[in-house]
């Protein structure tokens, strides 16, 4: 489950999370969110439901 790189399709900057363990999805969730904040991280994240197991 745990992978070396980032699972998002835009590359993260290297010292944005250091000491980050990134993992493969296995459950998607369903979420919602207020908003982007100026460097792209999500405002007022809230979990609406489970949208399937891989």
């Amino acid at each position: 489950m745990v992978r070396p790189n980032a699972p998002f399709a835009k590359a993260l900057p290297r010292n944005a999370y250091p000491g980050a363990r990134w993992v493969q999805p296995v459950v998607y969730v369903d979420i919602a969110y207020g908003g982007r904040t100026g460097d792209g991280m999500l405002r007022h994240p809230s979990f609406k439901s489970a949208a399937g197991i891989q």
